[in-house]
């Protein structure tokens, strides 16, 4: 026997009974997987994954809703789930960014630019690795200091910049740029 979305709502809330919640599940899926459908992804999320977070809205949706409150039930679910689905794609952005962040310094690790100077053992051939970088990235003695007091030396930006006159954000383009060169990947703009 199929129920209208009333009576549906009506036997949920009055019995709990999965039996019914999965009926209005059912009944606004297609719904729910348009509005993933919809989103412009960026790179690396997958369109599967962003399903799956609108199905969770979805069913958040349909256990939260009070029918007795006299709205509509697609307004209700639509904000949850593409709330859902935000904050799918921020997670999944954050992911990116931390995992890109966690590449750069591995890779700045291995040109000493970021080692700790503690292991005496160490700290002659990070240093000499250390000034090769500064050689074949950094343009200048000045820009070669800043390096030293920012990566060696543990100064934050703003201090360097202070110690050039510069502003915090001009110290952070021209290191930047090194770390760029470095890794192989394309300056963002001349600096």
């Amino acid at each position: 026997m199929k129920l209208d979305e009333a009576a549906l709502w009506r036997e949920y809330r009055l019995t709990g009974d999965h039996y019914f919640r999965d009926q209005l599940i059912e009944r606004y899926l297609p719904s729910a997987l348009a509005l993933a459908r919809k989103k412009r992804l960026p790179r690396r999320v997958d369109r599967e994954d962003l399903e799956s977070a609108a199905v969770i809205g979805l069913i958040q949706s349909v256990e939260r809703f009070d029918p007795e409150r006299g709205n509509s039930f697609f307004t209700y679910a639509y904000r949850r789930i593409d709330g859902a689905l935000q904050d799918h794609l921020r997670t999944a952005g954050q992911w990116r960014r931390r995992n890109k962040r966690k590449r750069r310094e591995l890779k700045l690790l291995e040109w000493n630019v970021v080692a700790p100077l503690a292991e005496p053992t160490a700290g002659i051939e990070a240093e000499e690795s250390f000034e090769r970088f500064s050689r074949l990235f950094l343009q200048d003695d000045r820009e070669r200091e800043m390096a030293r007091l920012h990566y060696r030396e543990g100064d934050p930006l703003h201090a360097v910049g202070t110690h050039f006159g510069l502003s915090e954000s001009r110290v952070c383009q021209i290191l930047k740029r090194a770390e760029n060169n470095a890794l192989g990947l394309p300056s963002s703009s001349k600096y």
